[in-house]
């Protein structure tokens, strides 16, 4: 049997955050920024505090790896969307205190 050939994946990336419990019931988290690369094997693009606070940070994120081959005619696949830790920051902390923690 010969190599089989590497299928094109239904995705291009994955957004992944990590929480760890510490003492007095505080959480600490960072999330990931993850790809895979052209042998198919995964690659950590970036990662992101959420807690404790970092200093402003984002994940740029491209139309291309969005929507890979599917970007719409007349779009520029390099256009760049921000996604802002402070914005996840924020959202996280309402779910942090619903589940009875604190932020680190």
């Amino acid at each position: 049997m010969g190599a089989r050939p590497i299928k094109v994946p239904l995705f291009q990336l994955v957004l992944l955050p990590k929480w760890t419990k510490h003492a007095n019931r505080r959480v600490s988290g960072v999330v990931q920024l993850w790809t895979l690369n052209q042998m198919g094997n995964e690659t950590l693009l970036q990662t992101a505090i959420i807690y404790p606070p970092a200093a402003s940070q984002v994940i740029q994120i491209t139309r291309k790896q969005l929507f890979g081959s599917l970007v719409h005619p007349g779009r520029n696949p390099n256009d760049v969307f921000n996604l802002s830790i402070d914005a996840l920051r924020a959202i996280a902390a309402d779910a942090i205190h619903t589940d009875g923690f604190l932020p680190a």
